[in-house]
């Protein structure tokens, strides 16, 4: 599960969610679908204003392929990728970096993803690094102990500050005896992957029948569907082995509590939530935003204005098909720690007792749609949000989140409280316990 790490990443949360939200609402353009004879789904926005040109790559291998001895081997294949070699030994992030095109990649328990960004007269050779995905070529052994190596660091980063922490906690117990129940990172059996398992992955799963390709730029539908013809129309696609059946385990409330020697402490609490093919989605996210979303929050308003308790409060809404969470928590001093527990307790079991108002739930979906109009045109997040919501919401088509979550009624998220209230987990990462 990503959660935020030392350098304060929050990789799927609903916040960047809300940037193409904010893309939709504010400057509109037609999605465009089209499925290759071989199986890829190719999806296209065109956005005339931009100079930029994004192509993002999805993969259909979920955390469900891994087990406790393999866990991180998505992640390590996808890092691998960046030191794929050509003939002469040059890596392919370096190749591109000496055109300019940007490379990078993610790991989510729903998907992997590639995104290779550059001007637009660079189309054919972003869908030509797309295509090195599916090619047989294996980083060397050097460079893959290096990117093991940066593995570890950042899982070891997990462990340094409280909030990743306690992010980590929770989805462990949220999520336990599954492959969800560990970070995407992986665990320290990242240690002892091999090479040949990492082959394996990518040729067992990394088919063009299990891919989406999302293209957003200053490019015409039909310039983008003839260029990916000709760089990926080629490739083969074959059977893929079925992933195996996941069912989350009904969980009761608990209280985990860790001691902590560094100068700061975290509360943090965490239910699962569905993901956003559900109804329930949108009315979760605006009542997340009433209780801990933006200063005008009951959370923001009683800890930080009132109290004074806490250095930051944070507010996620982690959008996945196989296990999505609602998260709030604070950072504070470790002797505050277990008055903010006790506080961040009664607000939440106030969502009952003094359920939202209309000005709560006008407010939070305010905040929630218009905090990143900003990010609007940013092409590698809407191709990026293209692609989530053909992977997690098919069936919502032209869904523009932002009009979805103006629409919530009060009524509606006060019927969603039990998703925050019935199953949540609390952790606290250092003070003493309440």
């Amino acid at each position: 599960m990503n959660g935020p790490s030392a350098g304060g990443r929050v990789a799927g949360c609903l916040a960047v969610l809300l940037c193409y939200s904010a893309t939709l609402w504010a400057q509109p353009a037609t999605k465009h679908r089209d499925v290759l004879d071989n199986g890829l789904v190719l999806l296209h926005k065109q956005n005339p204003a931009a100079l930029t040109l994004a192509v993002c790559c999805f993969i259909r291998v979920s955390a469900l392929v891994e087990t406790r001895s393999t866990a991180g081997l998505r992640n390590l294949a996808q890092q691998a990728l960046l030191d794929l070699p050509d003939a002469s030994g040059r890596r392919l992030e370096e190749r591109l970096a000496e055109r300019g095109i940007s490379l990078r990649v993610q790991t989510t328990p729903d998907y992997v993803e590639t995104v290779v960004a550059g001007t637009t007269d660079q189309l054919p050779q972003l869908l030509g690094a797309v295509r090195e995905i599916f090619g047989p070529a294996q980083p060397t052994p050097r460079q893959l102990t290096l990117r093991r190596t940066q593995v570890l660091r950042e899982l070891a980063n997990h462990r340094e500050l409280p909030l990743p922490y306690a992010w980590d906690t929770a989805t462990a117990y949220l999520y336990r005896d599954t492959p969800c129940g560990w970070p995407v990172e992986g665990a320290g059996s990242v240690a002892a992957i091999l090479p040949e398992q990492l082959q394996a992955l990518r040729a067992m799963r990394y088919a063009p029948n299990r891919a989406v390709v999302s293209i957003s730029g200053n490019v015409t539908w039909t310039q983008a569907r003839d260029e990916a013809n000709r760089a990926l129309g080629g490739l083969l696609p074959r059977s893929v082995p079925a992933e195996p059946a996941y069912r989350a385990r009904p969980l009761k409330q608990a209280y985990l509590f860790s001691p902590w020697r560094g100068d700061n402490a975290a509360v943090l609490f965490a239910t699962a939530c569905p993901g956003p093919a559900r109804a329930e989605f949108a009315p979760i996210a605006v009542l997340n935003a009433v209780l801990s979303a933006g200063e005008g929050s009951r959370l923001f308003k009683v800890l930080r204005d009132r109290e004074g308790l806490t250095y930051d409060i944070i507010s996620e809404l982690v959008p996945s098909a196989l296990c999505g969470m609602v998260v709030s928590g604070a950072t504070c001093e470790p002797k505050q720690a277990a008055q903010v527990f006790r506080i961040m307790q009664a607000e939440l079991a106030g969502l009952k007792t003094r359920p939202p108002d209309e000005a709560e739930v006008q407010r939070a979906k305010a905040y929630l749609s218009s905090s990143f109009v900003l990010g609007h045109q940013r092409n590698a997040e809407v191709a990026h949000y293209l692609g989530l919501f053909e992977l997690l919401a098919p069936q919502q088509g032209e869904t523009n989140l932002a009009a979805l979550l103006q629409s919530v009624t009060t009524e509606q998220v006060i019927a969603a409280t039990p998703w925050l209230q019935d199953c949540a987990v609390w952790v606290q990462v250092g003070g003493s316990q309440p």
